[in-house]
């Protein structure tokens, strides 16, 4: 037999809501209350506060039953079991609610996946983000979310890919048409790019993709021309690095250090690439420099380039050191570094097991990505 609720006027001690701010003096109204706000009662219904609230006015049959609610996985689940701790709401009323919590638990989970996976996406960690994306498409195929995951595609250099996501990102949210470009051009559909770019209106944006086409059909003077055309209008960090790739294929090495901010979060990186670029002599400071960079914020990807670094500049010992603080991102361009300074240093064997593993780890990677 249930146990009724002792009614307001026998209990003068309230229970207060405190996403709401509303006071309760029973039971029945404090299903009302989560019934109609639930997102915001949430934290307080599950609380030891809430348990020993009930308790206190005699319901501790009830209090018992609400705290082995706690242990649902789902907070949907667990809203919907409070609510029919007695018979206040009917099932219709239950089965509307239900369908609210769980498009709200879907959303939450859709937001938790692509998060993590952005914050994968910033640490050059693509392969692992576009586990967790695809988990998220189940729930929610927004632009934003097909985006991102372009871009952790666009990091892989699979642009192929990135083209297709951000062809369905673009049909429903034509502000995409700027990343789309990008995406064509690195795959080398250029006319296809001209073709959306000409619809667009001319901006420091438009401007700079066009340099961006320029530039991966080796026309390296027209490309400079227009970057410094979008930088001059608009000036940022993207473009002047973009500037300084150009003039290191000029050849110009000086001039694409000119151009570059140390107050860039990427300077000291730029700064290396360049160095590097410039001939052996300049090695040291190349390693400086992503030394630096690694000083301000520790990642696998700087990890990676200071391991390839000091490879190239034949001081492989200090590469494996290097290659180790990347080691645990379990990125294939830290794999792949590994082999190669293994290859460098002559262990033959070592390099073939390891680059064999590789390889049978990305088709399992490959296969995982197709059938999901």
């Amino acid at each position: 037999m249930l146990q009724l609720c002792i009614s307001q006027e026998m209990n003068n001690k309230p229970f207060n809501f405190k996403g709401t701010g509303i006071r309760v003096y029973s039971l029945e109204e404090a299903l009302f209350h989560v019934y109609h706000y639930w997102r915001e009662s949430i934290d307080d219904l599950f609380s030891d506060r809430f348990g020993s609230w009930m308790k206190d006015i005699g319901l501790l049959p009830l209090a018992e039953k609400i705290n082995g609610i706690k242990d649902l996985s789902s907070m949907g689940g667990r809203v919907i079991a409070f609510l029919k701790i007695i018979q206040y709401f009917n099932n219709t009323e239950l089965m509307a609610l239900k369908a609210d919590l769980d498009s709200w638990e879907h959303r939450v989970e859709w937001e938790k996946l692509k998060d993590r996976g952005d914050r994968l996406v910033a640490r050059g960690e693509a392969r692992k983000a576009i586990s967790l994306y695809n988990h998220a498409l189940k729930y929610d195929q927004s632009p934003k979310l097909l985006n991102n995951m372009a871009i952790a595609y666009m990091q892989l250099c699979n642009y192929h890919v990135a083209v297709s996501l951000l062809s369905q990102a673009y049909a429903s949210s034509p502000d995409l048409a700027y990343h789309y470009v990008e995406a064509l051009t690195l795959n080398g559909e250029h006319s296809h790019a001209e073709e959306i770019l000409q619809q667009l209106p001319v901006s420091p944006e438009s401007v700079f993709l066009r340099g961006l086409i320029a530039y991966n059909q080796d026309n390296y003077p027209q490309a400079l021309e227009l970057f410094l055309q979008a930088h001059s209008a608009t000036p940022n960090y993207e473009y002047a690095n973009k500037i300084a790739d150009t003039y290191v294929k000029l050849g110009q090495h000086d001039m694409a250090i000119s151009v570059l901010s140390p107050e860039d979060e990427a300077y000291h990186i730029k700064m290396a690439e360049i160095y590097a670029d410039y001939g052996h002599a300049h090695m040291p400071k190349a390693i400086a420099h992503i030394t630096k960079a690694i000083s301000i914020k520790s990642d696998p990807i700087r990890w990676i380039k200071l391991a390839s670094l000091y490879r190239q500049n034949y001081d492989y010992d200090r590469a494996s050191q290097a290659i180790e603080n990347a080691m645990h991102s379990g990125s294939e361009e830290a794999l792949l570094e590994n082999i190669r300074i293994k290859k460098a240093q002559g262990r033959r064997r070592q390099y073939k097991s390891d680059l064999s593993k590789l390889i049978t780890k990305l088709k399992n990677q490959y296969r995982e990505s197709y059938s999901e």
